[in-house]
């Protein structure tokens, strides 16, 4: 399911109203700006373990079955997911699995701009819901209790304002882009053309692994190598209009 992203401006980066502001680590989300985008259309959820099971039947791919050295426990063994595990995002999967997956569903991953507008709307809102931190209406470290993920449409509550469930919370979810650190001063000046090249893939949203509010922000940014497979980092899918 796939909800509408009209074209138009949106505001980008972090304000001044924001708590994180001058954090070491916000410094890539600076400056604010506005931009306009055009028309696309979002996933409403990220691709889940049953979805991507679908693709490695169909395909053959290799199933998520590994994770990089440090970066959680795989949940697939042997091809196969837990059953209760079937509405959950798919985790362990690197930034080319999640670009092959795209490719075959005839879709793509998202700009780091179209993400965040998909998950703040349009008027630079903090968190998809507000300005304040709201712990029950994302999945953290603080509220999983023993498990990891939770299920794609769980936290009602907490969906952007296009109707896109966890974009804050659950697992982060990588972007198209290469990381470029500045790259919000380019683009607050009208160029809006992605970075070539790069040693790093961004993800965004932050995920079930986070327990302070820092990660979980519409505009925070993380570096990470497109090879890693981390078990809380997916990916949702994007599609042009015409």
């Amino acid at each position: 399911m796939m909800n509408n992203i009209p074209r138009g401006k949106a505001t980008f980066g972090i304000g001044t109203e924001d708590p994180y502001l001058t954090d070491s680590s916000t410094i890539r989300e600076k400056p604010q700006f506005d931009a306009a985008l055009p028309e696309f259309d979002i996933g409403i959820y990220c691709v889940t373990n049953e979805q991507y099971l679908q693709f490695v039947t169909e395909t053959g791919y290799p199933p998520p079955g590994q994770v990089t050295e440090g970066m959680g426990a795989p949940v697939w063994k042997n091809g196969k997911f837990p059953e209760e595990k079937a509405n959950h995002p798919v985790v362990c999967v690197n930034w080319y699995d999640a670009r092959i997956y795209c490719d075959w569903s005839g879709l793509r991953l998202p700009t780091e701009l179209e993400w965040e507008k998909a998950a703040r709307g349009v008027d630079g809102r903090i968190y998809p819901w507000g300005n304040r931190w709201e712990e029950n209406k994302s999945r953290s470290y603080l509220n999983k209790g023993s498990g990891t993920t939770c299920e794609v449409d769980d936290y009602p509550g907490g969906i952007s304002v296009f109707g896109a469930f966890n974009m804050s919370g659950n697992v982060w979810e990588w972007c198209e882009d290469w990381y470029e650190e500045n790259v919000y001063h380019r683009y607050a000046k009208g160029e809006l053309s992605l970075p070539k090249n790069g040693k790093f893939k961004i993800v965004r949203g932050g995920s079930w692994h986070g327990e302070t509010p820092l990660p979980f922000r519409c505009s925070a940014r993380l570096p990470v190598d497109p090879a890693y497979k981390s078990a809380w980092t997916g990916f949702r899918c994007v599609r042009n209009r015409k």
